[in-house]
């Protein structure tokens, strides 16, 4: 497979919009995480509801992310089909968390896999649509659902 200079640049932006995803998260930078999804985004994080909108993206990572003291997010097997001002790609992540004074061992790992399209936008790539689906967890994954106090 050979790409051109535009496609590997494109490529690059969208891995970097990636971790800027998980950095997001895991440091609970909500004015960060309004650089990666497009404004009327839409993400399905496996909750049982789905979020249309960057107001409601970021309601529902608050929604997890608050509750718990730390979160590491991994992103890896990175795949990118870009299509001019449109791309795809789909990617596996392992999230760990931890909640300090939780009932029973504070943390536990969310294993899955993340499939989403991309928008070229003025201020760059976007996230115009994210769908994860968990294939697994493990420890004590009752902390996501747990309020630390």
């Amino acid at each position: 497979m050979t790409w051109d200079l535009q496609t590997l640049s494109d490529r690059a932006e969208i891995l970097e919009l990636r971790s800027r995803y998980a950095r997001a998260l895991d440091e609970r930078d909500w004015d960060l995480m309004r650089t990666v999804f497009a404004k009327d985004a839409s993400a399905d994080f496996a909750l049982g509801t789905p979020f249309d909108g960057i107001d409601e993206i970021i309601r529902g990572c608050r929604s997890q992310m608050d509750s718990l003291d730390h979160t590491q997010h991994f992103l890896g097997n990175h795949e990118i089909t870009v299509d001019g001002d449109r791309a795809s790609g789909r990617h596996k992540l392992i999230g760990g968390a931890f909640l300090q004074k939780a009932t029973g061992t504070p943390s536990a790992a969310l294993h899955g896999d993340y499939v989403d399209e991309y928008v070229r936008t003025e201020e760059g790539w976007r996230i115009s649509r994210r769908q994860l689906t968990i294939t697994w967890g493990e420890g004590n994954v009752g902390i996501l659902s747990q309020q630390h106090s």
